[in-house]
Order: structure tokens, then sequence, then C-alpha cells
């Protein structure tokens, strides 16, 4: 089996924007132990990317943060998720994007097959203080016959984001482009393929805004 062709359960949550983000301490205290079931049924441990930006001493250009290996773990945890801080706005790290693949990405590289559970969370903003109608995007995948309770863990994480929207569809990993390429991967929707073209924060959150087909859950 290609490592694109695997059919997955794919749920997007678009959360409050008016609520503490979800990547600090607090927040991810609450939902990291609704993902954990789903993350460790998974054939191998996983694996977190983060991407994030700080003002470097001395200059307020934003550089992106170096994180080394990121483990499914408390001390992996600490390394990204934002704790209580007495710096300026201007000194905080900004929050870009996190990532979990379960197995991580080198053991689905070096195995040739995709990941059985994919969890990513971005930030809506594309700067900080830009109002934005819902925030964070939220996506969790598992692969079909997992065996775990993927849709009471997506309902779960939708509480704790006081969901606008949550929507679910069954895909494959990626589509196929060419003869052993793909495109379109699950990996990537919160980037593109996600939404349509065009503005997106101007409306309150709906289904149409969506490229693909979806049904709320």
């Amino acid at each position: 089996m290609a490592f694109f062709t695997r059919k997955y359960e794919v749920f997007v949550v678009l959360g409050d924007p008016g609520d503490e983000p979800v990547w600090t301490e607090d927040r991810w205290s609450l939902i990291a132990p609704i993902l954990d079931p789903l993350i460790q049924s998974a054939r191998g441990p996983a694996g977190v990317r983060s991407i994030q930006l700080r003002a470097g001493p001395g200059s307020p250009n934003q550089r992106a943060m170096s994180f080394g290996r990121i483990g499914w773990d408390g001390q992996g945890r600490s390394k990204w998720v934002h704790a209580a801080s007495s710096d300026p706005p201007e000194l905080r790290p900004f929050f870009i994007s996190t990532e979990v693949w379960a197995p991580s990405p080198k053991t689905c590289e070096r195995e040739g097959q995709s990941p059985e559970v994919y969890v990513a969370v971005r930030n809506e903003q594309s700067m900080p203080g830009q109002v934005v109608t819902f925030n964070p995007i939220f996506l969790i995948a598992a692969v079909l016959g997992l065996g775990a309770p993927v849709r009471q863990v997506a309902e779960a994480v939708a509480v704790q984001l006081h969901s606008l929207l949550r929507v679910q569809c069954v895909r494959a990993w990626g589509v196929q482009f060419g003869s052993a390429g793909f495109t379109n991967a699950i990996n990537d929707l919160c980037i593109t393929g996600l939404f349509k073209l065009g503005p997106r924060s101007q409306n309150p959150p709906s289904a149409e805004m969506l490229e693909g087909t979806w049904e709320a859950f």
C-alpha cells in the first residue's frame, strides 16, 4: 500500500477566539489527556513539531524558535506550550502551529507508511492582535479501523474549544500526483486545502468556507 492511500476519519474544529489560546499551559493541560488514548493507540511513539517565532535579543525581528526533538510527554510539552510569563507581549513567543504524528514523522518515513493518528492546531491570527472570527483551527485524523474512540475524542476537544464549527469527513491521506507522488495531504490541510480561496475572517465560520464535502458531527 502506498504511503498516501490509507483512509482516515478527519475531524476539524474551529474554536472561539475569545478563549485563552489552547497552546497555553492551562488550556493544553485539559486537552492533552483527551488526546492521549488516541495517540497511545498508534503503532509507535509520537513525535511533535511546533513552529513559533520570537524576537531576538535587542531586535524586534521575529525569528523561528528551535525546539529540538519533542516527544509526547511532559518534558516534550514543556518545550513548546506557553507557560505563564511576565514578559511584555512583544517578547513572548508567537505561536503559529503544532502537529503531532503518531508514530513520529521519522518512523513514518522510514517505514513508508502514514501515521495512525495525526493532530494539528494552528493559530488563525497571522500577526499578534489581529481580529479573527475563529481561533484556533484544530484537526484530528485517525486511520479507519484504529479501534479507538476517535469521534468521542473529537467531540470532547470541541467542547473544550467552545467550538463555533465542527465538521468531519472520510478521505485518504493524500491524492495521487504523477506516477508515485501525492498532494493535498492531511498534514497540509491547516496550511492549504481546507479553506476556499479568499478572506475568511470577516464572517462567522460556516461549512460554506471549506473546500470539499464535510458534515457536522
